[in-house]
């Protein structure tokens, strides 16, 4: 019997698929009604496990204004067993060379006809929405979730909780207090609301220090707060990035003399904020540092879902993503999607979306995260159900594993130490995300001119300085000494401060082990993470990534200045730069990655690649992989704290030969990833 009900789904899954353009905007027949009982509001299931950490009574400051307005939120709809099985059918085939579903990827609206409800079913969840009060915004074509808008007494009367206000390290922060119920007769379709709370998603971006150009010696140097003059230091710009994991591009890679150059040429990329992009800034950079005239430039275009978000505290990590991955592949054309956050939810999950539903890139990168504790039940299944569709659309959904080290759930921003244990970020740890940790370069301290060039910064337009790959250890600036974690030791700053900043990596406490990492990865039944790490360091081991802001994207309200100004395209004397790192910078880098890849293969959609990055790793790992092999990513944790050892650092991970959950299968040879990519991809 359970093999003729895989075949149905199945059959039913293919039905919907094959429908003509025309039909798609109403179900096949075969979508059964499961909404079979009256709604009845004293007859009411909850929706556990949806309460953020920090909404806890010694930081209540009581009931938020009835009349304070949501913004948009989101009711997640439900598929049908038979439905999830036809999927996961499905998405396993979409990557099997010997299906007949190999690379034929799905539309939003044919998603909605095999995977979503019925519309009997559909109108029955928005009346009840509209009963209760609430403006339904919108149903996308995938027919996944509904969007809709009201205010925090609807929310409070229509899901039986209250909202509250929190003080939260002297932030006022808006959240349920329980968990939301909805009526038994929805239950069969509706799988949670989107987290009703403004504890939002963090940007993954660490600032490291400005720089300028000195035009008498032709370097790029750091300004004087940062080191000490005589101290080189590796501003990484496009071709420095090119040269260091060997992008086959003859401009940019100081060593790929002949070839042929991918460039991103008819690939798009996608990069999800909750920001305004100061596009001045992007030009500067573009025309700085790709030899790109203002005439010629490749700007990102920028869709606005819903209200303008405003140029925020997000801006840098905007800049970033966007410079940063278009730095990879410079002819990619990047999509930059933003919303607006609200007092109860965040613009970003709006802004996944919109990127998703107008499936317009091959490639979508997001730079942001959260521990899979505090995003909770519906968060998480949010998360895992759009990553589900971008995969079934063959969009490769690159995300930051975070910059908390073995902490996921700690700030990294503001904490130094942890208390919250080992955990992972629920926004890189779906199976259908390829998450990217992070690396530094641990040997520039010791052997800088061996790897870049400490007197001179090349020539415009693209200053290169490095000279070839430099070896990785995992990004960590927590330890001093970064080789087996008990040898670590604990950095203090010169006002005796420490840090949990490090690159990402861990095990996740919500997914199962996914079938590509079965064989490299621990034996622990569970999603590890991260898959791969590319550079990631703000300066700690003398480099960082070299971006092009402005003082009100930084925030900056004692100088004015804009930075990477030009004329006739070369820098000129005291001309100024941004420093960063963070995996908000190795996450858009193997965005651009990917889209070189694609371009590669005719500008074929890739899907979930890490289908190939595993086979990848089985045969032919000491050529497409730079395996790290020494350092950690355990920072340091407060006595008596889950998972704190001994010497005051979390119990894990340390980098191996391997796989690893400080850096996964290590960073990339570009080159070699696109020559050995199709040697994988057309085997079972």
């Amino acid at each position: 019997m359970k093999s003729v009900l895989r075949l149905s789904a199945f059959a039913l899954a293919a039905a919907a698929v094959c429908l003509p353009l025309e039909s798609q905007s109403t179900q096949p027949a075969a979508v059964s009604n499961r909404i079979t009982a009256p709604i009845d509001e004293s007859n009411l299931v909850a929706l556990s496990g949806n309460i953020h950490p920090m909404a806890q009574a010694r930081f209540d400051r009581g009931a938020a204004p009835s009349s304070m307005a949501t913004g948009r939120i989101m009711l997640l709809l439900a598929r049908s067993g038979a439905q999830q099985q036809a999927l996961t059918d499905y998405l396993a085939d979409v990557q099997n060379p010997s299906s007949p579903s190999f690379h034929k990827w799905l539309t939003p609206a044919q998603f909605g006809a095999a995977f979503g409800i019925s519309d009997s079913d559909l109108q029955t969840v928005e009346g009840w929405l509209q009963s209760q009060g609430f403006k339904v915004e919108k149903v996308p074509a995938a027919r996944n979730v509904i969007q809709f808008s009201g205010t925090a007494g609807q929310v409070e009367s229509a899901f039986h909780t209250s909202i509250h206000a929190f003080s939260v390290l002297g932030e006022t922060h808006y959240a349920n207090v329980s968990d939301p119920q909805i009526p038994a007769a929805l239950a069969p379709v509706v799988a949670g609301v989107t987290p009703l709370n403004d504890f939002r998603p963090k940007p993954h971006v660490v600032k490291g220090g400005s720089g300028h150009y000195d035009a008498a010696t032709g370097t790029l140097q750091p300004d004087l707060t940062l080191f000490s003059g005589s101290t080189p230091l590796l501003f990484v710009d496009p071709a420095d990035a090119a040269t260091i994991y060997d992008t086959p591009n003859t401009n940019l890679n100081l060593n790929f003399t002949s070839g042929t150059t991918y460039d991103g040429t008819g690939v798009n990329i996608g990069v999800v904020g909750v920001s305004d992009l100061t596009i001045a800034d992007v030009q500067n950079y573009r025309v700085a540092f790709l030899g790109e005239t203002s005439g010629t430039v490749n700007l990102p275009t920028v869709i606005i879902d819903g209200d303008d978000p405003g140029l925020n505290g997000a801006g840098v990590e905007t800049l970033l993503d966007n410079e940063v991955s278009g730095g990879i592949a410079p002819k990619a054309k990047v999509y930059y999607y933003a919303a607006a956050d609200t007092d109860l939810t965040s613009g970003l999950y709006n802004a996944i979306l919109r990127a998703i539903d107008d499936n317009a890139v091959a490639i979508l990168s997001m730079s942001f995260g959260e521990c899979e504790a505090s995003l909770g039940t519906s968060g998480n299944s949010f998360l895992d159900e759009v990553a589900q569709q971008a995969a079934a659309q063959g969009i490769s959904w690159v995300v930051s594993a975070g910059d908390g080290g073995s902490a996921g759930c700690d700030n990294f921003d503001t904490e130094t130490q942890a208390t919250g244990g080992l955990a992972v970020s629920g926004m890189a740890s779906t199976p259908w995300t390829i998450a990217v940790g992070g690396t530094d370069f641990d040997v520039l301290p010791t052997a800088f001119a061996s790897y870049a060039n400490a007197t001179s910064s090349g020539t415009a337009p693209y200053y290169r300085t490095a000279l070839k790959y430099i070896p990785e250890n995992p990004w960590n600036d927590s330890t001093t000494v970064d080789t087996a974690i008990a040898n670590n030791v604990r950095y203090l700053n010169s006002q005796g401060q420490g840090n949990i900043v490090a690159g990402s990596g861990g095990m996740s406490n919500v997914y199962a082990k996914p079938s590509y990492q079965v064989s490299l990865t621990p034996a622990d039944s569970v999603r590890d993470l991260p898959d791969v790490s590319l550079f990631a360091s703000n300066g700690f081991e003398q480099a960082m990534w070299l971006i092009c802001s402005d003082n009100v994207t930084d925030g900056d309200p004692f100088q004015t200045y804009t930075n990477c100004q030009t004329s006739g395209g070369a820098l000129q004397s005291g001309t100024t730069f941004d420093g960063v790192g963070g995996t908000s910078a190795s996450a858009p880098a193997f965005a651009g990655v990917l889209a070189l890849v694609s371009q590669s293969q005719g500008g074929a959609r890739l899907g979930q690649a890490n289908s190939i990055l595993y086979q990848l790793a089985k045969s032919k790992y000491s050529t497409v992989f730079h395996d790290v092999t020494v350092g950690n990513n355990s920072v340091p944790c407060v006595t008596g704290s889950l998972n704190c050892g001994t010497n005051l650092f979390l119990t894990g991970y340390a980098a191996g030969t391997g796989y690893d959950l400080a850096t996964g299968l290590g960073s990339v040879d570009v080159k070699q990833l696109i020559a050995d990519w199709s040697s994988v991809a057309l085997t079972s």
